[in-house]
């Protein structure tokens, strides 16, 4: 009997969200969870974009601002704001996002390699993008993003 969570029924689906002016988006098989904003604990000496960590059922999570780590201007939270927390090679994190949208599905196939050209440049955790419903979608390379090496250790872990 199948779960319907198989990495299989996962693959080329991936959830969006925007930043800025932009719609990125990220394989869903690497999503934990989507929660609300939550009280969190600042770290001292840790990277800017780190806003902090917090207690998701007894575990610490790193929690990363998306808007600070593109150099984008901050913005309020309000009630849209919302925590993507993952899994990546082992490590969970958290990222800050103003709101989350749709879950599209996406073959690689129908996705351009992301050549960093045009107003794009700064965006160095990209490595697709595509056309979806009329709509400009760049998809984040989140082991880049959080600073995940091949060996499966991150700049956010320690935290």
């Amino acid at each position: 009997m199948s779960t319907g969570n198989s990495v299989e029924t996962l693959k080329n689906r991936y959830l969006t969200f925007p930043l800025g002016e932009d719609i990125l988006a990220i394989e869903i098989q690497n999503i934990v969870e989507i929660i609300g904003m939550q009280t969190m604990t600042k770290v001292p000496d840790a990277p800017e974009y780190i806003e902090g960590v917090i207690n998701l059922r007894g575990q610490p999570v790193p929690i990363v601002n998306v808007r600070n780590k593109f150099n984008l201007e901050p913005i309020e939270y309000d009630s849209k704001t919302s925590i993507i927390v993952l899994n990546i090679e082992d490590i969970s994190v958290g990222l800050t996002v103003d709101a989350v949208h749709d879950v599209v599905s996406i073959k690689d196939s129908e996705m351009s390699p992301y050549t960093k050209k045009g107003r794009y440049d700064d965006f160095e955790y990209i490595r697709a993008i595509a056309m979806v419903k009329e709509e400009t979608i760049l998809f984040v390379d989140c082991q880049k993003l959080l600073g995940i090496d091949s060996t499966g250790k991150g700049d956010v872990a320690g935290a």
